[in-house]
């Protein structure tokens, strides 16, 4: 039996299996046509990937299946998830005509952003919520997309420029807009969770199939295609290192810790607890496979941020802190235990020398770019003190996206994207204060979406963007924090009117705070309003600044408040 086929065999059984228990664990939180619907996406791309060996054809054939099976699907952004990850995540450009060298660099991902997202964009029938106000973190997206587009064109053809910079265009300005803007149910989140949580359960056991047997699976259709994988690192301090369909085992861990921090508000809503416990497990062990101390890390960040928003965080933190070390001081007493200790930053004795080439790029790369500090440059690497950083594999690997950002685009590149990730986690952060026990399920997804988020912005600065998905990734995460935060606004207010005109002593805590906090204003949230005409909370639109669209008694605190 051919390799590929065998491996297409295996990820087929493992993925069906994976949904047909998706299908009896989460069918009471989201309807099963919508699960089985991702079953067929996962399945349908897993064949393209293996059994087509046309790239250009794997692509145009992946975009009419998803189109075809998603057309009934509702929840779009939840349909993007279940398909980016099914493919390798390989890139190609697309050959040119007429004199122009390269059309245009395709992508699995971005196949899946034209096919999927764009038309939710312009779709009636999946309407974005409150597209008529535009907040701080858009403003900051635009000025990042502003920035990027004249700064494409240096140096290069006006074709090259414009290839450059639409890839870097559909990469954010879709994912972004439509996930902070659509209507985040409850029911939405359970699907998103379900596509993500789901798929990447199957891609565990995958990846400790790999792990047994030293043999990567997805390796094949790349090969099929003609991909070449010969600077992928395979293994670490004797761990084989998995990478799914990612080809980067520190990318391959992001999309766990993504996988993870979604898993645990989805699987409290379960009946049977024991089986939330062992999915969280399974993925935990998916997670250690990449043999990526970065993600690890990443992860325990990402905990720790989202418990700081919890009810007694102090303790809650303190707990767990305690039974890490327990863990910890049990773990290196086993032989396996011990050589994933030897692993870690700090702690570990092992592969420091990735430690220390990091180290280094920031220590010189960030003088080089301080020389063109506004919009960087386009010879960086050229630069003699650079020279230093090349590897024994012939180039110099830029494994710090902040950096990578300000080498590119200078500061206002770099200031632009910060501000988007500082204004996003803000938003959020104000939104779970105000929302506390109006809605349990909004608020878990919120949290989780927090301390996922807080993880990435670490996990970067020891990455790029450029690799697999994880630019698409972390706008959808960025995206997702400022839908969830107006969602979470919304909910707050309308639990405050609701309080309001009920008696007083039967008015909620929650929502008592809710009033002090400003829930039902927020400018801190948003920027200026550009329709004075918002509609009020629960209506669909995210508004609730009108006075006169509000019950009498709430007239008065609204007009003081504008």
């Amino acid at each position: 039996m051919p390799a590929y086929i065998y491996a297409w065999i295996v990820i087929s059984a493992i993925g069906a299996a994976a949904f047909s228990a998706a299908r009896l664990a989460f069918g009471g939180l989201i309807e099963t046509r919508r699960i089985d619907a991702y079953r067929n996406v996962f399945l349908a791309l897993t064949a393209i990937a293996f059994l087509v060996h046309n790239y250009w054809i794997a692509m145009i054939v992946a975009g009419v299946v998803v189109l075809a099976i998603g057309a009934k699907e509702e929840a779009r952004p939840a349909l993007w998830a279940s398909a980016i990850f099914a493919l390798p995540a390989v890139r190609q450009s697309i050959p040119g005509f007429a004199g122009i060298n390269e059309l245009f660099v395709l992508s699995p991902v971005l196949v899946m952003t034209w096919a999927v997202l764009i038309p939710a964009m312009v779709s009636r029938s999946n309407k974005l919520n409150d597209l008529h106000r535009v907040r701080w973190a858009d403003y900051c997206v635009i000025a990042y997309l502003a920035v990027v587009f004249p700064l494409s064109f240096r140096g290069v053809s006006a074709t090259a420029g414009l290839k450059s910079w639409l890839d870097v265009f559909f990469s954010i300005a879709p994912v972004y807009f439509v996930f902070s803007r659509y209507d985040w149910r409850n029911d939405r989140l359970n699907a998103l969770a379900v596509a993500l949580v789901t798929q990447f359960l199957a891609i565990a056991v995958v990846a400790v199939l790999e792990s047994l047997s030293q043999w990567h699976h997805y390796a094949r259709a790349a090969a099929n295609w003609g991909i070449d994988l010969r600077y992928v690192q395979f293994e670490r301090a004797g761990f084989f290192r998995t990478y799914g369909p990612t080809f980067g085992s520190i990318v391959f861990g992001a999309y766990f810790i993504v996988a993870i921090s979604f898993a645990a508000p989805l699987f409290t809503q379960m009946k049977q607890k024991a089986l939330g416990v062992a999915g969280l497990g399974l993925l935990g062990v998916g997670l250690l496979s990449t043999a990526s101390r970065g993600p690890w890390v990443a992860m325990v960040l990402s905990l720790g941020a989202k418990e700081v928003t919890a009810p007694r965080a102090i303790t809650r933190l303190a707990v767990y802190g305690f039974a890490g070390i327990v863990a910890l001081a049990v773990a290196s007493v086993t032989p396996f235990g011990s050589r994933i200790i030897s692993l870690l930053p700090i702690i570990g004795d092992s592969a420091t020398e990735t430690f220390s080439y990091r180290s280094e790029l920031f220590r010189i790369g960030w003088p080089v770019a301080m020389e063109t500090p506004l919009f960087g440059s386009t010879d960086y690497l050229e630069h003699p003190r650079m020279q230093a950083l090349i590897q024994g594999q012939g180039f110099i690997d830029i494994v710090n996206a902040y950096l990578q950002i300000v080498l590119d685009y200078g500061l206002l590149g770099l200031g632009s994207y910060v501000l988007t990730i500082c204004f996003s986690m803000w938003a959020l952060w104000r939104s779970i204060l105000t929302s506390t026990g109006v809605d349990p399920i909004l608020r878990e997804y919120m949290r989780a979406a927090f301390g996922c988020l807080v993880g990435l912005v670490l996990l970067f600065a020891t990455t790029t963007q450029v690799v697999a998905q994880i630019e698409q990734v972390n706008w959808m995460l960025i995206g997702l924090s400022v839908g969830l935060a107006r969602k979470g606004r919304e909910a707050a207010a309308a639990a405050a009117v609701t309080a309001q005109s009920s008696p007083m002593e039967d008015q909620p805590e929650a929502a008592t705070r809710a009033v002090a906090a400003g829930a039902l204003d927020g400018p801190e949230l948003d920027g200026p309003d550009t329709d004075s005409k918002a509609s009020p909370p629960g209506d669909g639109e995210g508004g609730g600044r009108d006075p006169d669209r509000h019950p009498p008694h709430l007239r008065q605190y609204l007009r003081g408040r504008d």
